[in-house]
């Protein structure tokens, strides 16, 4: 041990210096005896534990004072309950990259005081006193809850990461979509793996670009629903599938929607704020923005009884959005507060919405687009002679009223 070498070497370097008598020497010996027999009592006690009360059995720190040693022998007895959960606990530490599974199984076992049957751990747990294994039950809540969040966390980020380098690697897809390019399919594979759904779904729409059909339909309402989503967290890719309000059976993807609910130009607006999602006030911004749309976009969308034979409401909807929108984020980048750009107050030249009057339904244009729709609707002829509302109106024997019309080009 290394306290009698200690003791031997000080007594050997005092007894050898001519400048003490041996009442001096006495003195130092017992001085340096007690002062080293304490610092390595202390080094123990926190270091070595088990060694410590070995020692301390044996006599070795009698030149220690009693009150001294009950002290240490209370920092070992905490430092040997300490090194007892930290292996109990250890099976908690199970690797970021590892099956989520083996976490669930640990604490399971934990739990359980099983401890994956191993026969070491569950003896250092049946050495605990009854008031050390009340304490572990708290350390093992402290420890799983710890490390359940850092794990939540690391997914969170993992998922965040992902959801935007998809996002950015989706927007270079968008500028190589001719079908007719060979590097289309092999970029493709090499961000999405080979036949995986989301290649086919890029496929898909590259197919409705070549052919004509991706433009034909920009539905506003279903463009708002999607947008809400990706602010609240609730859609992370433009190929995570999805159901919408009113919408049931399997659910579509954004890019699934091109051609029915959303357009090319609609997915690139959809995909930057997913490449965007993650970045200082975000939600906030998005979410004051839209509010601001909601406002306007009823006088915007016009009278909602002519609406749904209005087919120029989406186009001018969706103008109106994407041109606040684009002034909202240079206004932002410029230094400017979202309640300057979107509060329409006397006097403030930042307002966003300055012309918003050019975005109202011009009722000329609007009576074409209807005038258009009904003659669309209403020239089918189902008897000779006869259009579906003339045959209407001739078996109720009286005009149709404005619901019971639009009802009947509904069915169409």
């Amino acid at each position: 041990m290394y306290l009698p070498a200690f003791k031997d070497n000080m007594e050997r370097i005092i007894n050898t210096n001519p400048e003490y008598d041996d009442g001096v020497k006495k003195q130092l010996i017992k001085a340096y005896s007690e002062k080293g027999s304490e610092f390595l009592a202390t080094s123990m006690a926190n270091n070595q534990p088990n060694n410590f009360k070995l020692s301390l059995k044996q006599g070795a720190f009698d030149d220690v004072p009693a009150s001294e040693l009950l002290k240490l022998n209370g920092v070992a007895d905490q430092k040997i309950k300490e090194q007892k959960f930290n292996i109990l606990l250890s099976p908690l530490d199970v690797p970021l990259d590892a099956d989520p599974r083996d976490f669930t199984i640990a604490i399971e076992e934990i739990k359980n005081k099983t401890f994956g049957n191993n026969k070491e751990l569950q003896n250092i747990f049946k050495s605990l006193n009854p008031q050390e294994r009340t304490e572990f039950e708290k350390a093992y809540q402290t420890k799983a809850s710890g490390v359940r969040s850092d794990r939540n966390i690391a997914i969170l980020t993992q998922r965040e990461i992902v959801k935007v380098d998809t996002a950015l690697e989706s927007k270079a897809i968008f500028d190589n979509m001719e079908k007719s390019k060979p590097t289309y399919k092999k970029n493709l594979e090499r961000i999405f793996g080979v036949n995986t759904s989301a290649v086919e779904q890029f496929t898909i729409m590259n197919e409705k670009v070549a052919n004509g059909s991706a433009n034909k339909l920009s539905n506003f309402e279903k463009n708002d629903d999607i947008i809400k989503l990706i602010i609240n967290d609730k859609v992370n890719t433009i190929t995570d599938k999805f159901l919408l309000t009113g919408e049931s059976g399997e659910g579509k993807s954004i890019l699934d929607r091109i051609g029915s609910d959303t357009t090319t130009t609609d997915v690139k607006y959809l995909n930057n704020l997913l490449a965007i999602s993650n970045q200082p006030k975000f939600k906030e911004n998005h979410t004051a923005f839209f509010k601001f749309i909601d406002n306007f976009k009823d006088q915007v969308a016009g009278s909602v009884a002519l609406q749904p034979l209005d087919k120029s409401k989406d186009e001018r909807l969706n103008q109106f959005k994407y041109t606040m929108y684009n002034r909202y984020i240079q206004g932002l980048e410029a230094g400017i507060n979202s309640d300057q750009l979107l509060k329409a107050t006397k006097g403030n030249k930042n307002f966003i919405g300055y012309d918003f009057y050019t975005f109202l339904p011009n009722a000329n244009d609007v009576f074409l687009s209807i005038r258009d729709e009904i003659q669309k609707n209403t020239n089918v002829v189902v008897e000779e002679g006869l259009t579906l509302r003339e045959q209407k109106e001739q078996e109720l024997g009286r005009k149709l009223t404005i619901q019971e019309f639009r009802k009947l080009t509904k069915e169409q």
